[in-house]
């Protein structure tokens, strides 16, 4: 079968594209940047604007993965509203717009669309479910939702579609700018970990290599509507610094800051929907998936049982 995957050059995009391979599909790459490790054949081009190469891949797909987009929901650099517009919801549109109309697609968005999780009267976190309305704080969330419409108009006009909504992913080769990455480079310099608004805050972590298998999974089923790839186990802040200072081999110490807006206080995915579409749930195993991320940033590998120390300032 031959898988088109955009965004493939990226941090998900490369496990998924090797896994694919493995597994005997014949993949195409299209993304701004070439991997250079991989055996799949790339296009480096401009989604939002297609040319007629690119154009001509999407259209004979078998099936067509969506990964590309611009991440980041910290991301305040210049111009960040319209990069994200382009790279969300402009390629999005171009990229369906290519693909024949009996071509399954599975697009990926986010579980940030949700607005985070909610807590319930007794403290409970109730996880979210794919049928609970959406919520999204801030542009980059925002940007996600309205490429979930587009992807929702496709299905309504009966092509197979299906919006993958992962929770946060972690492993080895993951963005600089994601939290884990940040701190454990803050760690490895000797400084305080920064901390948005408070180490009880919990996040629902997913391994890259479960969201690879699990999306590949979800492919062969011929799933459509949105399905949530998480755990439903959400880890505290807390538990996850600590989890950094083993990797690193570092006693760390945290400042709390100040949260923004869009900094959710909770993450958790219902995944029922999920285990009926492959039959599995993911669990992660945060000390694994936290060293092999901290390896592959070359920032080095011990292990203290110190927990962490806040410092609120």
């Amino acid at each position: 079968m031959r898988v088109v995957v955009t965004g493939g050059a990226g941090f998900i995009g490369r496990r998924l594209v090797a896994t694919l391979i493995r597994h005997r599909h014949d993949v195409v790459v299209l993304d701004r940047r070439v991997a250079a490790d991989s055996d799949a054949s790339h296009l480096a081009c401009e989604l939002a604007e297609p040319n007629h190469t690119s154009r001509s891949f999407l259209r004979e797909a078998d099936s067509v993965i969506h990964l590309a987009g611009c991440p980041g929901v910290r991301d305040t650099g210049p111009d960040v509203a319209r990069r994200r517009w382009r790279d969300n919801v402009e390629a999005t549109e171009a990229v369906l717009g290519a693909v024949r109309d009996a071509t399954p697609v599975l697009a990926f968005s986010s579980s940030s669309v949700y607005g985070g999780a909610q807590v319930t009267a007794d403290g409970t976190v109730r996880p979210c479910r794919e049928t609970d309305p959406l919520d999204p704080k801030g542009g980059y969330a925002a940007s996600k939702a309205a490429m979930e419409q587009l992807c929702q108009d496709r299905s309504s006009r009966g092509s197979p579609t299906l919006v993958v909504r992962p929770f946060t992913v972690l492993g080895e080769g993951q963005r600089p700018d994601m939290a884990v990455s940040v701190w454990a480079r803050q760690l490895a310099a000797g400084q305080a970990l920064s901390v948005y608004g408070s180490l009880a805050r919990t996040r629902d972590l997913t391994d890259v290599a479960d969201v690879a298998r699990l999306t590949e999974a979800l492919l062969h089923a011929g799933a459509t509507g949105t399905v949530n790839i998480g755990t439903g186990h959400p880890h505290t802040l807390h538990q996850i610094v600590c989890a950094i200072g083993r990797a690193v081999g570092k006693p760390p110490q945290v400042r709390v800051v100040p949260a923004e807006e869009y900094e959710v206080a909770h993450t958790c995915a219902d995944t029922s929907l999920l285990h009926r579409r492959v039959g599995s749930t993911p669990h992660t195993d945060v000390d694994c998936v936290i060293t092999r991320a901290v390896q592959s940033a070359g920032l080095g590998v011990g292990a203290v049982a110190d927990p962490a120390e806040a410092v609120t300032g």
